[in-house]
Order: C-alpha cells, then sequence, then structure tokens
C-alpha cells in the first residue's frame, strides 16, 4: 500500500485539471489545498464540524481523563483533552466496497 504525500495529491490534481482544459500551477493547486487544511482546522476548533460531502465528516471529539495501574505496578494518568473524528461518506464507502 502506498502513501499519497501532499506533493503526489498536487502532482495528480495539476495533471486532471490539465487535462480537463484548466491551467493552474502546482503553487495555485498547492495553496488551494492549504487553505482548505486551515479552513477545516479554524472550523473544527470553533466547535463546529466540517462536511465534506461525498468524502468524509470532520468534528471535534472531547475525550475524558483517564487513569490506570501497568502491569509493573506504575499509575499513568491521560488529561481530558479533544481528538478530531474522522467518518468516511456513505458513497466514499460504497466506492471502495464496488
Amino acid at each position: 500500500m502506498n502513501k499519497l504525500t501532499k506533493s503526489d495529491m498536487v502532482d495528480s490534481l495539476v495533471q486532471t485539471l490539465t487535462a480537463s482544459g484548466k491551467d493552474l500551477s502546482k503553487n495555485t493547486v498547492s495553496e488551494v489545498l492549504d487553505l482548505v487544511a486551515d479552513f477545516i482546522t479554524k472550523t473544527l476548533k470553533n466547535g463546529d464540524s466540517v462536511n465534506l460531502q461525498g468524502v468524509a465528516n470532520f468534528s471535534v471529539k472531547t475525550t475524558k481523563a483517564k487513569s490506570g495501574t501497568a502491569p509493573n505496578g506504575v499509575t499513568w494518568t491521560k488529561p481530558a483533552g479533544k481528538s478530531v473524528k474522522v467518518t468516511a461518506s456513505k458513497t466514499l464507502k460504497d466506492a471502495l466496497d464496488g
């Protein structure tokens, strides 16, 4: 399984856009991707969720503080925090299955 990097994504998008008659530079496409990532981050920081139709839903999940004891007897504590929950859309799931 290959890991797609941002650079790979930019190259692929530029090729697709060029093939469809649109002329955007790699820098422009890269800036657009940065803007999308910044938008998602700011929206989540404000406590809202983001729905990219056909791709995924992004939301903030609040985690509770936890504590426990490791098998070696050492106790540990994990503070409460926030994490990003990403849920694939039905469209994406169906595309992967088909």
